[in-house]
């Protein structure tokens, strides 16, 4: 996470906008994974290094603010339908759940942390989208959307599709289908070239010889492992 840090605030920098090339990757030849990385918690992090935060320092920064994001996301969703209390204990067991912990100190991983930061956030603003709709609602949809498009690969393709699900169950869905379609067309700066580009990299061929069955874990190692957390 350091160093793509470093080589996307450096693209920046240097007027690459949106970067697409990590410069002093594959020793210092250039690597295209902006091109095909979902950037938005690179963005985020970035900012606070330019901002003049150490890489370290914004490293831990972004996973905090995506930790808060995560925590006022899912209360403010939950109150929409659930009393204070009951939203307030269901944001407290999210955060403080393993599976926040595993992202974090385990793997690491700002960008998965910052789509589950976002999905929530989402789904509160079309709630609201749908009771009252106003323009500042309208466009924050679309922008957080877009964000949520261009956080995380995998996840925001399934994450799409429940927002759409989400979206129909609720009155107002032309507006509301409106707003993502908008936020939609901003992310496109990235998953055109993604999807469009996709063909130049061996990405389809690993996973072609992927065998599934060889990565569930025995079930002794659910309780005791080697991996040491």
């Amino acid at each position: 996470q350091a160093a793509r840090i470093a080589d996307f605030t450096f693209a920046l920098q240097n007027g690459q906008i949106p970067p697409r090339l990590a410069h002093h990757f594959s020793y210092e030849m250039g690597y295209p994974i902006f091109n095909y990385y979902a950037p938005t918690a690179y963005w985020i992090t970035s900012a606070l290094h330019v901002l003049g935060f150490s890489i370290p320092n914004a490293l831990k920064i972004s996973f905090l603010l995506a930790s808060m994001v995560l925590a006022i996301g899912t209360y403010s969703l939950l109150r929409m339908y659930f009393a204070e209390k009951a939203a307030l204990v269901g944001a407290f067991l999210l955060v403080s759940s393993p599976l926040i912990a595993l992202e974090i100190y385990v793997r690491g991983n700002l960008a998965e942390l910052w789509f589950l930061a976002l999905f929530p956030v989402v789904l509160t603003l079309i709630k609201k989208l749908s009771i009252r709709f106003t323009r500042t609602l309208f466009f924050s949809l679309a922008l957080i959307f877009s964000l949520l498009l261009t956080s995380h690969n995998a996840l925001s393709i399934v994450g799409a599709m429940l927002v759409g699900i989400f979206a129909w169950m609720h009155q107002k869905r032309i507006q509301i289908c409106a707003s993502l379609l908008l936020g939609l067309l901003c992310a496109s700066y990235f998953l055109i070239p993604a999807f469009a580009e996709l063909n130049l990299t061996h990405a389809t061929c690993i996973a072609a010889s992927t065998y599934y069955q060889n990565h569930f874990v025995c079930i002794r190692q659910l309780w005791t492992s080697q991996w040491g957390y």
